[in-house]
């Protein structure tokens, strides 16, 4: 098993602020989107039982990028990682919303942040286009000039 977070890769669920839990606040209340703290993220890696441990009854993605493989306490935790693709520990590439976990940012904001991140993305990627475009566009000008001139002289 994982023993450090450094030994996960940068994008990873475990390292995304999106990861959250739901807890047991009494018997008959649970709290749902509970971030979950560096030490909590540690216990994921290292614990075989980290649900119990960290009184948490389902660990889940807050932008449902795991559909329903919520992670109930009575499930093995095998079985969970197989469910959610890649793990918590795997590079999960640009399949998802990540966003670094930071400590101090609600879940609210980082949602914002995130989506401001892909609107920038997408916004570079749609300018990149335009720049290929005008430059085909002027070389296909230039050899209709060019094929012009040739023809009237």
């Amino acid at each position: 098993m994982t023993k450090l977070l450094r030994d996960v890769p940068r994008r990873c669920c475990v390292r995304c602020h999106f990861l959250v839990a739901e807890r047991e606040v009494t018997p008959s209340l649970l709290e749902r989107d509970q971030e979950l703290t560096w030490g909590e993220r540690r216990s994921l890696l290292t614990s075989q039982d980290f649900l119990r441990e960290l009184r948490l009854e389902r660990v889940y993605c807050y932008k449902s990028v795991w559909g329903d493989s919520h992670y109930p306490v009575d499930s093995d935790e095998k079985e969970f990682m197989e469910r959610i693709p890649g793990g918590l520990r795997e590079d999960c590439g640009e399949t998802c919303f990540f966003l670094p976990y930071r400590k101090t940012m609600s879940l609210e904001t980082a949602a914002k942040l995130e989506r401001r991140e892909a609107d920038r993305r997408e916004a570079k990627r749609d300018r990149r286009l335009v720049i290929i475009a005008g430059a085909i566009g002027a070389a296909v000008g230039a050899i209709i000039v060019s094929v012009l001139t040739a023809m009237l002289t």
